[in-house]
């Protein structure tokens, strides 16, 4: 069987939000587009339509049948690694074999969405965890018990989580496909996007965003507000909108948003002169992504995948050590505007190449192929 002729059927932890969920959303689109059926379980229900479907059906027994009837299925996220995977375990045909995408370190870890310097992480952790995590050790051995059983094709976005996937479980069968987005073929049109949102011509925006916006700690959001204060007094024309909160104010210079919908996102990402990421740990997030196909510069931590999908000083800003440099970087890109677009420019033109949802998904093709011959 072609991978082709396949049935997919992704499966998220929640139906909508999210890097996992969107990777599959773009995927399950553009694979259906291609004349292939499309399925999608999910675990939390952010819909009306999602919420009716789950009071009829459990999306564990969907997934299931999915797979006994021949369909590949494709996990990219739960609340719990070991009841899934222990779920679908003798339960499913072993062909096609199920592909399994590492969106985060939550499958190598007792419970850690990422490892961030963890000194027990290494030693297969402890009991108590420093962070609150129960029974990790039992966590970890009953993940790796049910791959064993499973067998899947494991995918990383990056090399990075490769690597570390590696060295976790090295008789896995793991491979690389780079993320990847909705690539326009020209470059949208900044101006227009200042216009729309109302900027004045001389404001330097700095983008900040992030899923909880400012209380969102992996993403670096509780130091935003620090980070703009010093970028402020070096660019005095500097202005921030933050998105990804629960609220919409501002204050002073700094406009805060809550979670945007993808239009109007696009709408900041391409009006803004830089979008500043401070992550502290990070796959290979879309947000870098979704900034370059609007060709804006990035000013962003070298945490995880990143320097994977940014060249310093070409197609964006890349900072090792600690938020100060990084808004210093970021207040000399905003007082040198000509840079900042040169950079956006080489962003939105490598990447397209590299980083559009097209290839990712002619790679996802490949790896369904080999899911289904193995």
């Amino acid at each position: 069987m072609t991978a082709s002729a396949l049935t997919v059927t992704h499966h998220t932890c929640l139906e909508q939000r999210g890097g996992a969920a969107r990777v599959a959303d773009m995927l399950a689109g553009w694979q259906a587009g291609s004349g292939m059926r499309v399925g999608h379980t999910f675990e939390l229900a952010e819909t009306e339509a999602g919420r009716q479907h789950q009071q009829s059906r459990i999306w564990l027994d969907d997934l299931r049948d999915a797979a006994r009837s021949g369909g590949l299925v494709h996990l990219h996220a739960t609340r719990d690694w070991p009841a899934l995977l222990e779920g679908l375990a003798g339960q499913i045909p072993p062909l096609p074999k199920p592909v399994l995408t590492l969106h985060d370190c939550a499958l190598l870890t007792g419970g850690c969405i990422y490892i961030l310097n963890c000194p027990h992480y290494a030693s297969g952790c402890v009991e108590p965890c420093p962070r609150s995590h129960g029974q990790v050790r039992e966590r970890r051995e009953r993940i790796e018990q049910a791959l064993r059983s499973l067998s899947p094709l494991a995918v990383s976005p990056s090399r990075w989580l490769r690597d570390l996937a590696a060295q976790r479980f090295p008789w896995l069968d793991l491979r690389v496909v780079p993320n990847g987005v909705e690539w326009p073929e020209a470059r949208p049109d900044k101006a227009e996007a200042r216009r729309r949102l109302g900027l004045a011509a001389e404001a330097r925006l700095a983008l900040f965003v992030a899923h909880g916006g400012t209380s969102a700690a992996w993403k670096g959001g509780d130091i935003w507000m620090d980070m703009f204060k010093l970028i402020k007094t070096r660019e005095p024309r500097a202005v921030a909108c933050m998105l990804g909160g629960e609220k919409q104010e501002r204050r002073g210079d700094v406009f805060l948003w809550p979670y945007v919908d993808r239009e109007r996102m696009t709408l900041f990402l391409t009006a803004a002169d830089v979008l500043v990421y401070p992550s502290r740990a990070d796959n290979h997030p879309l947000i870098v992504l979704e900034a370059m196909a609007a060709g804006t510069c990035v000013a962003a931590t070298a945490v995880g995948g990143i320097p994977e999908q940014i060249r310093d000083g070409e197609t964006g800003a890349l900072v090792r050590g600690d938020w100060l440099a990084l808004a210093e970087r970021t207040a000399t890109l905003l007082a040198h505007p000509r840079q900042a677009r040169n950079m956006g420019i080489n962003a939105f033109e490598t990447g397209r190449a590299r980083f559009s949802l097209q290839r990712m998904a002619a790679d996802y093709l490949r790896v369904y192929a080999q899911a289904a011959a193995d």
